[in-house]
């Protein structure tokens, strides 16, 4: 324990003799002594980087910037698998575009929704039409603010925003 507060004390007066070389940086003028400061500066950052490795290794008891297999699985139960067209859609500026269909009809039908789509979608900000665009693609709640960095009050509240927005505008959400 007595050699991790020497390592801390050390890098407490590391810091302070780079604040010193870097008022003595600001307080010459000759170009000579500005680089071999400069010079002092590089050195004196790579000695605070190694103190603080050392000090994480020894805090930590393992190398810093390894994962046990324990955090690498958390991670992986953390994503969220995305479609990136839709992500895609909602990003640039809100129109969808559906896969081609076979028949005529079943393309007007497709176009028609997409008219349709893009008046509702009008109505509604960024934010709120990335979200409703997820919960329309059947994503729950947790996927849709892990999606979009959210809480889930969060998406709760602009899906609210989004129905009463809608439903003003004249339109019956089934």
């Amino acid at each position: 324990m007595n050699l991790l507060i020497e390592y801390k004390m050390t890098l407490k007066e590391t810091q302070q003799l780079l604040q010193q070389t870097q008022i003595k940086l600001g307080n010459t003028e000759n170009e000579e002594q500005q680089n071999l400061l400069k010079g002092e500066m590089v050195t004196i950052r790579s000695w605070i980087s190694n103190l603080k490795y050392a000090i994480e290794w020894m805090t930590t008891c393992r190398q810093p910037g390894t994962t046990r297999g324990v955090e690498n699985r958390a991670g992986y139960e953390r994503e969220v698998s995305v479609d990136p067209s839709i992500l895609q859609q909602v990003i640039e500026d809100g129109t969808l575009v559906f896969e081609h269909e076979s028949t005529e009809q079943e393309v007007e039908r497709e176009q028609h929704k997409e008219r349709i789509v893009k008046m509702i979608l009008k109505v509604l900000n960024k934010k709120e039409r990335a979200v409703f665009v997820l919960a329309a693609n059947q994503y729950t709640h947790r996927e849709i603010a892990q999606t979009l960095n959210m809480n889930r009050s969060t998406v709760q509240k602009a899906l609210a925003r989004c129905k009463e927005k809608i439903q003003a505008e004249g339109w019956v959400m089934l």
